[in-house]
């Protein structure tokens, strides 16, 4: 599965309304794909028509504070149960 068709099948199955990835390897980029809108909906949660939805483009960020929380909670989460990490020590 190429970078792309992964980008494309999240996009059909309504996960994501599009992404932006791009792979580097020892520091030189490999590949590049945007694909997708960057919203379906507005501020409000008020669908978007489709001459209002903005493409992605490689310039296109995003915030991913709430995808790096969930990171940080699984990772305290493995080391509470590898036995690293107490959770009931108070410091």
């Amino acid at each position: 599965m190429t970078v792309r068709s992964a980008l494309d099948a999240a996009i059909a199955e309504g996960i994501t309304p599009g992404g932006v990835c791009e792979v580097s390897v020892a520091g030189e980029v490999t590949d590049s794909v945007a694909s997708g809108v960057q919203a379906t909906v507005d501020d409000h949660g008020e669908a978007l028509g489709a001459d209002e939805r903005a493409a992605v483009t490689a310039e296109t960020r995003y915030d991913l504070a709430s995808i790096t929380k969930l990171f940080s909670a699984v990772t305290l989460l493995r080391l509470v149960d590898a036995g690293t990490l107490d959770l009931d020590v108070s410091i």
